[in-house]
């Protein structure tokens, strides 16, 4: 369980990393 949590924050950690830089 732990796992899947870590990979969906770090999955939304990158989109809003993309979307900062599209914003940009």
């Amino acid at each position: 369980r732990v796992f899947i949590r870590g990979a969906s924050v770090l999955e939304m950690l990158e989109t809003t990393r993309i979307n900062g830089e599209h914003e940009s």
